[in-house]
């Protein structure tokens, strides 16, 4: 399974500190032919474990800092924006716990971010592993990641995706298995798995043409969105699952500050 690290350029410092973490698991930096970034996965007797290579978008066409997020550049590349700002009277009516995030306009980084994770969904059939680079994990993240897509294997489930770590909004969830729930609406996609299927109906929604925050959207594609203009432009048909315990987690604000230009104290 091929895993994707979502990069910009302007984040050198978050590269250096997933390159090390990456090189004490156990992965070799290097870059291809072509000049691409990769990472491939070394096991202790130093053979290469093909199927865990690591590639970062740091460099790819869609993978924009926000500067270059301009309407100009969104209009020539066919991608739209969807009306993402409530009146604040609305949102408090529908939650106020969610209020402040649905009553302001998306920022550029939202934006960029929810584009970068499409261009990850469109790059192969999957099934892909995808990491944000303020994501921490350790040596046994794949292990517990095969371990979990076997449980659900064994148990007879279908799934399109797996959340490695994320921010629960909404709790209980129902467990399924001991280290499995079914996940309720969530914040943050700062790792996940997404099956063959997965790829295939996330593609179908073209959030290119409607872009909301990565982490809501992925939300509205297995459960009913609280907003009820996202729950009619996006309706689940997606069958998730999430780690519990979180074997991914994001690393501390105060290290790696946000790139979607959301405030400390943000969950998103």
């Amino acid at each position: 399974m091929k895993t994707y690290v979502i990069n910009i350029k302007t984040r050198e410092d978050r590269r250096l500190l997933m390159d090390i973490m990456l090189r004490e698991n156990g992965f070799e930096i290097y870059t291809d032919d072509e000049g691409n970034d990769m990472s491939h996965r070394i096991n202790k007797k130093g053979h290469e474990a093909p199927d865990l290579r690591v590639e970062w978008t740091t460099h790819w066409d869609y993978n924009k800092v926000g500067d270059e997020i301009t309407d100009e550049w969104l209009k020539e590349n066919g991608f739209k924006l969807f009306d993402w700002e409530m009146d604040e009277g609305e949102a408090l009516s529908l939650d106020s716990a969610w209020a402040k995030w649905w009553s302001r306009p998306l920022t550029k980084g939202e934006i960029g971010c929810t584009l970068s994770h499409w261009a990850i969904w469109n790059e192969d059939e999957g099934p892909m592993t995808i990491l944000e680079d303020d994501a921490v994990f350790d040596s046994n993240m794949e292990l517990q990641r095969d371990i979990a897509i076997e449980t659900l294997e064994v148990m007879g489930e279908d799934w399109d995706l797996l959340y490695l770590g994320r921010v629960p909004q909404v709790l209980p969830e129902e467990r399924v298995a001991k280290n499995l729930v079914k996940p309720n609406f969530s914040y943050c996609t700062y790792g996940y798995v997404l099956s063959k299927s997965g790829v295939e109906k996330i593609r179908k929604y073209n959030v290119h043409k409607g872009i909301i925050p990565a982490d809501e959207f992925l939300c509205a594609t297995f459960t009913e969105h609280p907003r009820p203009d996202v729950k009619l432009k996006y309706p689940p048909t997606l069958k998730a699952y999430a780690l519990n315990p979180h074997i991914v987690h994001q690393r501390e604000f105060e290290i790696v500050g946000s790139d979607t230009g959301l405030p400390k104290g943000a969950v998103k």
